[in-house]
């Protein structure tokens, strides 16, 4: 019989990323000597989410079930950036490269999505992207009137742009 879920195959790419994130936590540590590391757990979700874009990346170019590359794709940049961003919360040099790496890494996959597109793909670097924006926003030690006027500006405009993405998206290219 032949398995043709989307539903189950990402199913099974999320409970590999969970037993990653298991095996990696205190209740593994004997095959893992870095498990106590405060960025092993960090490594695990991007390697598992570069791992889960190349199977998609083989799957669509491989022509082996290439309607399951979205699932595979989008699991994939939402592990690496997760984990990019849980990195903004370190310490202060660490979280600058953060930052900068989730800023990097929004923004390229934005412009390939917008390329390619994808507007699922376009919203979640996008969002990573203005995630990592704020970052630097509450790196200048804004003054208390300044946050609620940045995130009030910057909420609606990112609204406005990803409707605007999402219409331009749409259209036939």
């Amino acid at each position: 019989m032949r398995c043709d879920s989307r539903v189950v195959f990402s199913l099974a790419l999320s409970t590999f990323a969970a037993w990653r994130g298991v095996s990696t936590s205190l209740v593994e540590t004997s095959l893992w000597r870095f498990a106590h590391a405060p960025g092993a757990l960090r490594a695990n979700a991007i390697g598992c989410g570069l791992l889960f874009l190349l199977i998609g990346f083989f799957m669509k170019h491989g022509e082996r079930k290439a309607h399951f590359e979205p699932v595979a794709t989008y699991m994939g940049w939402i592990a690496i950036l997760v984990a990019l961003i849980s990195g903004m919360g370190t310490t202060s040099a660490e979280e600058l490269l953060f930052t900068l790496a989730v800023l990097a890494a929004g923004t390229g996959l934005t412009i390939y999505a917008a390329a390619a597109r994808r507007f699922a793909l376009f919203a979640i670097g996008f969002l990573a992207a203005y995630i990592a924006l704020c970052g630097l926003f509450h790196r200048l030690q804004p003054t208390d009137t300044l946050v609620p006027l940045w995130y009030a500006v910057t909420s609606l405009t990112v609204l406005v742009g990803l409707f605007l993405a999402h219409r331009r998206l749409k259209e036939p290219a």
